[in-house]
């Protein structure tokens, strides 16, 4: 149904109600009305009472109601706690999905489509729910069905939930006035959307070449220290795109236009990332900051990593923003076995929450007190952005706080995981090593966590406190210490290991000055994540040759400098980019500013791969790319390998570039690492 049918759809539908005896023909006429743009199985109105936290059926019988509690889990309660739209199309593969509720007593629904009928967008108080459930069958809710359903019900709420009628000719004015109001108001969205969409990428595109020449330093860099600082640089830029791109999100949420895509992906990297990004942060204003990754977490995940990382950064921003000097931040994921799910927490000490706002803190642009604004900062689409985000990953996102005492937020994802994936960690390696753990600090939190994951990977220990003697049964491989003080129990420690012995020594931070330990001794800090510790385990118990000095060599190669590479960008920064990485690796690169200009060139030479840019004034790269594969048709020239770059992580622009004879689409920012490996898909 085009545009302006379906507002004349919805008009008819109104002069229909107009005349309807009662509110069972009123129900009526709105059943048949939604069954013309969303087939449906069952269909039930629900009215809400905000007070009592509970939804009642409107049944055509009214003795036959039944009322409802939103307190629990569940679909429902979900629509009810974050004042959105949600469709599951699989209800039992959902976490959200409450058997007792969800289904309002209907047998064989599979799919469920819920629509909140709020107020206004004010106060956004909640006036019912409708609901809409489906069978086993082939049919499945799309997103066009929430955004019809939103405009029907906004259209005809009046009629159910507020009053029997709107006879009178001040409510006829009235609709009128809401009428045109909209259409204004729809007008005023879009060039809003236009302006988010054009104002980003023009901030996003110095901010991407920022990064990628930061990743050009980290490849000539060899001083530890100096390239900790680089990867600093390189994760803070990062973070400020994707502070950038909340707004843009907002919008997507608000229009429906919010996609996910899904890649298989490290999740210990992932988190790890996370986790590093944010420890100077919190070191910065005097926060503790405990982490503990679950180290049987599987080695491969299917799943949008980009949005995950999203939620866990909009949920540690807020924990930093308010937890006061000397507080505490907990970063934990876990690994549910049984039910194959992540469960992944962030605590902190900090101001908390209300029991009357948690409720609306989910809501767009809403912050716990008005003047949390101005002293924190913040634009409150956080927390809406993570609770969208959650449920289009079939997740949940919950809320737990006591004001004054701290909060914690609790993100729930199902694992998706390719077949035969297994944790990333291998146990195997320390099950005959004889460990010590050597502590000396009041403060033992490093040494703790470590305890911690050598318990999850069943990896034997003794512990050993300072203050007491220790009764020696046998030499040992390895001990583990916390670096306060430990420099006056060398000695004593390196004389319970046996002759070829290391030691870890552990420290809430990195002083390359104060490291004069040899091969035996090696250092980890804070955060202690799982990748990090037991590869440096695994080094100092079967030591490596390899190191960050080989960096630069291994993107050289001579089996890449006859091949070569044309680079279409508009962005002088980013072509420069470009190219500089593309000669690292040894290939011959002719770049150009102006897609016109590459055609020619493309016309004329005869290259191996081609990096194209979408976004450009001239014309768009998937113009470009379809008259390139004309061209090689035309000729009779081998298909060249086209790469096509964009700023926008969209299924749209991807699926077009895709069509224009693309071979694939990265997202800009793309990594040094990233460029390499297409680059030798391409070639190979």
């Amino acid at each position: 149904m085009l545009d302006n049918e379906f507002n004349t759809f919805i008009d008819d539908t109104i002069e229909k109600i107009k005349i309807s005896k009662d509110k069972t023909e009123l129900i009526e006429i709105l059943q048949d009305s939604i069954k013309s743009f969303v087939p449906y199985k069952e269909i039930c109105f629900l009215s809400v009472d905000e007070d009592r936290d509970t939804a009642t059926t409107m049944p055509l019988i009214e003795s036959e109601s039944k009322t409802y509690s939103l307190n629990d889990k569940g679909i429902l309660s979900q629509c009810y706690q974050s004042h959105q739209p949600l469709l599951v199309n699989d209800i039992h593969r959902s976490l959200l999905f409450n058997e007792g509720i969800d289904c309002l007593d209907k047998e064989d629904i599979y799919k469920i489509l819920v629509v909140p009928v709020l107020n206004n967008n004010v106060d956004k108080n909640m006036l019912g729910i409708v609901w809409i459930g489906i069978d086993k069958g082939f049919q499945q809710f799309i997103q066009q069905d929430i955004d019809n359903l939103v405009r029907f019900t906004n259209a005809t709420k009046r009629f159910l939930f507020e009053s029997d009628s709107l006879s009178s000719d001040d409510n006829k004015d009235s609709l009128i006035a809401c009428k045109e109001a909209k259409k204004i108001l729809q007008i005023k969205m879009k060039r809003l959307e236009e302006y988010f969409a054009s104002t980003i990428h023009d901030i996003r595109t110095p901010m991407n070449a920022v990064i990628g020449f930061m990743e050009l330093m980290m490849l000539d860099e060899k001083d530890e220290q100096k390239r900790s600082y680089i990867n600093s640089t390189l994760k803070s830029g990062e973070h400020i795109i994707a502070l950038i791109n909340d707004a843009l999100d907002m919008s997507k949420v608000a229009s429906g236009k919010m996609t996910l895509d899904k890649t298989t992906f490290s999740p210990l990297a992932g988190f790890a990332d996370v986790a590093k990004l944010f420890h100077n942060s919190m070191r910065k204003n005097s926060i503790n900051f405990d982490v503990y990754i679950d180290p049987l977490v599987p080695a491969k995940i299917n799943s949008d990593l980009y949005r995950i990382k999203q939620i866990i950064n909009n949920l540690l921003s807020n924990a930093l923003k308010f937890t006061p000097e000397n507080g505490t931040v907990t970063f934990e994921v876990n690994y549910d076995e049984d039910k194959n799910r992540l469960i992944i927490s962030v605590a902190d000490t900090g101001i908390g929450i209300a029991k009357d706002r948690q409720k609306s803190i989910f809501s767009p642009y809403t912050q716990e007190k008005n003047s949390t604004c101005s002293k924190y900062g913040g634009t409150g689409l956080g927390l809406a952005i993570s609770q969208q985000l959650s449920i289009l990953l079939d997740g949940t996102l919950t809320l737990e706080s006591e004001q004054g005492e701290g909060s914690k937020f609790t993100l729930m994802l199902p694992c998706e995981t390719p077949d035969g994936t297994k944790p990333q960690i291998d146990r195997e390696i320390y099950r005959d090593q004889n460990i010590l753990i050597y502590t000396t600090y009041k403060d033992h939190t490093l040494i703790d966590t470590i305890k911690r994951y050598f318990d999850r990977l069943d990896i034997k220990y003794d512990t050993f406190d300072s203050t007491k003697k220790l009764k020696i049964e046998h030499s040992y491989d390895l001990a583990i210490v916390d670096r306060e003080d430990s420099i006056n129990y060398i000695d004593e420690i390196q004389g319970y290991l046996d002759d070829d012995g290391k030691i870890l020594l552990a420290e809430y931070k990195f002083d390359s000055k104060e490291c004069y330990f040899d091969g035996a001794v090696k250092l980890i800090y804070s955060p202690i994540l799982p990748d990090m510790l037991f590869d440096t385990l695994q080094n100092l118990i079967m030591p490596s040759d390899n190191n960050h000095s080989n960096d630069e060599d291994r993107y050289r190669s001579d089996r890449l400098k006859d091949y070569k590479v044309l680079v279409v960008d508009d962005s002088m920064i980013n072509l420069k980019l470009m190219s500089e990485v593309l000669k690292k690796f040894q290939l011959q690169v002719v770049s150009s500013y102006n897609p016109k200009e590459a055609l020619s060139i493309f016309e004329n030479e005869t290259f191996n791969i081609v990096f194209i840019d979408q976004n450009m004034p001239i014309m768009n790269g998937d113009e470009a790319i379809m008259k390139m594969r004309n061209i090689e048709k035309e000729r009779g020239l081998k298909r060249s390998t086209i790469y096509a770059l964009t700023g926008d992580a969209n299924l749209d622009t991807n699926e077009k570039m895709i069509k224009s004879g693309a071979d694939a689409v990265f997202t800009k920012p793309l990594h040094i690492n990233e460029i390499y490996k297409a680059v030798s898909e391409a070639i190979e």
